[in-house]
């Protein structure tokens, strides 16, 4: 059943999509160069003064740690039980929205915000320490949030983007929030140390026909983004308090929980610093245990 929290964020999501600016279909993706930055810098130059100022305010939030339960993204793996509407199992290599039970072999999303990096227990036997984090987004067909849950080898291509992305977000002319780039979600299948098959997830800027990155300037779009961090953040913190541990395996709190039922979370240099985190192969998919 859908909660009401995920209901308002659909129905807020519907509304704007209504009045949403068209994409370039002929949008893609690859990595960032320096002249694509500086283009792209001086292309929002132009930016009306209201968005302008939103994103010089608002170019740190959400991105601070890439230094209530709501909708899952995961990536469906062998050893997964996600079933489709149809009641059959979703093949590996695929996203799956626990919502609406669909199933992706990419997405176009907004990356809105993302938790401090924090340890917490895998399902090795026995359990072992783990460095995760949880991103929040938005899946911009539809406007539907969505929380994925990051740690291992998936961490390396989240801590890419991360550096990718910090020109724009430091920029001191005209700084871009992360909310505000469209990114493509797609996943590549490797092998672990024990020959065991498992998926990553690529983080890619979208770009037009001309090479120029995909930027949202919609302002009422760019508010929805950022309201959705406060409620993203709230649920982030709330599952932490329960489940985060010291790196000893130790209890951060009396109620903290030492184990946790699934294999992903975020962060890269700065905000998306790794603190010699330990990134082990990817065993499992990765659901949040809410």
């Amino acid at each position: 059943m859908e909660s009401e929290e995920h209901k308002k964020f659909r129905e807020q999501g519907e509304a704007l999509k209504k009045k949403e600016v068209k994409v370039d279909d002929t949008a893609k993706s690859e990595r960032v160069g320096e002249a694509e930055v500086n283009s792209a810098i001086a292309t929002l130059a132009s930016l009306s003064g209201e968005t302008a100022n939103f994103f010089k305010d608002n170019a740190q939030v959400g991105a601070e740690n890439l230094s209530g339960s709501m909708a899952q993204l995961k990536i469906t793996e062998g050893t997964s039980n996600n079933e489709g509407p149809d009641g059959r199992l979703v093949a590996p290599g695929n996203f799956y929205y626990s919502p609406t039970k669909e199933s992706f072999k990419e997405l176009e999303v907004s990356i809105v915000t993302m938790s401090r990096g924090f340890y917490s227990m895998d399902q090795s036997t026995p359990p072992r320490p783990k460095f995760s984090q949880l991103v929040g987004g938005i899946i911009l067909e539809g406007m539907k949030p969505f929380i994925m849950f990051v740690s291992s080898k998936r961490l390396n291509g989240l801590w890419d983007f991360g550096k990718e992305i910090a020109p724009f977000t430091r920029n001191k002319n005209m700084p871009v929030p992360m909310m505000a780039f469209r990114v493509k979600l797609t996943l590549k299948r490797e092998t672990n140390e024990k020959g065991q098959p498992y998926h990553v997830v690529n983080y890619e800027l979208l770009k037009n026909a001309e090479g120029q990155i995909q930027i949202t300037t919609d302002i009422d779009t760019l508010n929805f983004f950022k309201k959705s961090v406060i409620q993203f953040e709230d649920t982030f913190e709330s599952f932490m308090e329960k489940k985060e541990i010291n790196r000893d395996g130790s209890p951060v709190n009396k109620e903290a929980t030492r184990l946790i039922e699934t294999d992903e979370y975020v962060p890269g240099e700065e905000v998306f610093h790794t603190e010699e985190a330990e990134v082990k192969p990817v065993v499992d998919d990765d659901g949040i245990p809410f």
